[in-house]
């Protein structure tokens, strides 16, 4: 028989103010390794308590939504603000002109994997219960996107990589999409080995999120499995399909016309710079009173002297 608690031990404002201690310890080590991203760290940490505070107060109200079309609208403004961030690590490329190729390819999976679970697979639950259908999509969201951008960075880099060898497959008939297939390949597979490794070693290795908090808030330990069994391969799931779409828009929109598009990728490959002369419309055209060398000029220019 399950032993659920209603309330979860508290924290208080001194136990948060002590998590700065680790903050700070691994803040110094990014620090004296010279890694150089230690202001970004602090600046990321700062950022997240900033946002699960804010998280914290608008979940309560939005746990009291009895409308399926809020929650569904819930659900897809945290897709589409995965999809925004998936594209941080894509600076130095397309950046926001491919948000709506990422949008296209989190926010299917992610809305059909949470009704698909808590419609067929959780019992007695509804489908947009929004203190399930608001929790799951969130988790799913936030895996669908690291695999994204994951995907799409080593996809922008492989372009870059093997350019010549990707141009020269295109000129030799091979449709766009067929051309990359070993970048596609390679970047999916980047994307998708972190949930894989993790499925070696749940339950054994680490106990993940979800069954920590079942089993820490009461539930035994078999119920809380079950759970976390959908939440993996739902996880996995979504950590799949949504690099795997994005990859396929991303592969048709950079490649046309056999080659590969640099203007959606400003910072990458060749840059031309044209440059014009335009006079300056005050005062005379300038006057070139050097004479030309002897050797240029022979039997065209008079030998005259000069007047």
């Amino acid at each position: 028989m399950s032993r659920v608690l209603l309330e979860a031990p508290p924290i208080t404002t001194v136990g948060l103010w002590l998590l700065l201690i680790p903050v700070v310890v691994v803040w110094w080590v990014l620090r004296s390794a010279s890694v150089g991203n230690e202001g970004r760290f602090i600046h990321a940490a700062v950022r997240g308590a900033v946002q699960l505070s804010i998280v914290g107060y608008v979940l309560v109200p939005l746990f009291d939504v009895e409308h399926d079309a809020l929650v569904l609208l819930a659900m897809c403004v945290i897709c589409c603000l995965a999809a925004f961030f998936s594209l941080g690590v894509l600076g130095s490329g397309p950046g926001l002109g491919l948000w709506p190729l990422a949008v296209a390819a989190i926010l299917p999976v992610v809305v059909g994997l949470t009704v698909f679970a808590l419609g067929a697979v959780v019992g007695g639950v509804g489908t947009f219960e929004p203190r399930y259908a608001i929790t799951l999509s969130g988790m799913l969201a936030g895996n669908a996107m690291n695999a994204t951008a994951l995907a799409g960075e080593r996809f922008l880099t492989g372009l870059t990589e093997r350019r010549s060898e990707i141009e020269d497959r295109l000129l030799s008939g091979l449709r766009g999409r067929a051309a990359v297939a070993p970048q596609v390949a390679a970047a999916l597979r980047a994307a998708v080995t972190p949930s894989v490794n993790s499925l070696f070693a749940v339950g054994l290795v680490s106990f993940p999120g979800m069954m920590t908090g079942q089993i820490m808030a009461g539930e035994d330990p078999l119920p809380a499995a079950f759970w976390q069994m959908m939440i993996m391969a739902l996880w996995t799931s979504a950590a799949t399909l949504a690099p795997r779409v994005f990859l396929h828009l991303l592969a048709g929109r950079m490649l046309r016309d056999h080659r590969i598009q640099d203007e959606l990728a400003p910072g990458r490959g060749p840059a031309f710079r044209v440059e014009t002369y335009a006079p300056d419309a005050v005062g005379p055209p300038p006057v070139f009173r050097e004479r030309p060398p002897e050797s240029m000029t022979r039997g065209f220019i008079d030998d005259a002297p000069e007047q």
